[in-house]
């Protein structure tokens, strides 16, 4: 007989796509952002769908704040965040520096494979993972931020197609062999 004994997760970067949305982020290499659920769990995922909540805190999709937490003053307009990862402001008069609010940390992890998911395209470390390390992006394997894209998904359609068409073949296989055993001891 056949049996499933793993799922695996294929981490490596799918396409980039411009946006042009302020808050989208791409991480162009290794890593993940932090974010937290409302119920305080850390999570890490690759999806940089962020934008600001009410409150000016940059949040994903589903709600989760990015972490270290980045809020906005709803009097900015204009706002970028460069590839080490710094969220600035536009000045408030001409000739002054930007504003700086935050910066964004890339988290890496000893072994990919080992994060658990636990929905919404987001994981949390697994025992074989190890912990989260954080750093800037562009800092040892982080990759660096693209301020206004979404990363693609990174499914490659032929080569899943390939693995079904192998895995049923497999199957069939199987079954036939179990047939002629059952033949010949019946």
């Amino acid at each position: 007989g056949t049996l499933l004994t793993a799922t695996s997760h294929a981490f490596y970067q799918g396409s980039l796509q411009s946006t042009g949305e302020p808050f989208h982020m791409a991480i162009s290499g290794e890593g993940f952002f932090q974010v937290t659920d409302p119920e305080g769990q850390v999570r890490y995922t690759r999806a940089g769908d962020f934008q600001r909540d009410a409150e000016g805190r940059l949040v994903n999709s589903q709600g989760h704040f990015l972490t270290p937490p980045i809020t906005i003053p709803e009097e900015v307009t204009e706002t970028y965040v460069d590839a080490d990862g710094r969220v600035l402001g536009a000045p408030a008069n001409e000739g002054e520096a930007p504003q700086l609010f935050g910066t964004v940390q890339i988290a890496s992890f000893a072994n990919e494979d080992g994060l658990v998911n636990v929905g919404e395209n987001s994981f949390v470390p697994g025992i074989a993972s190890g912990p989260a390390e954080l750093g800037a992006p562009g800092a040892g394997q982080r990759g660096l931020l693209r301020n206004g894209f979404l990363e693609n998904s990174n499914v490659d359609l032929g080569r899943e197609m390939v693995t079904m068409l192998r895995t049923h073949r497999t199957y069939s296989l199987s079954l036939r062999a179990l047939s002629m055993a059952d033949r010949l001891h019946g």
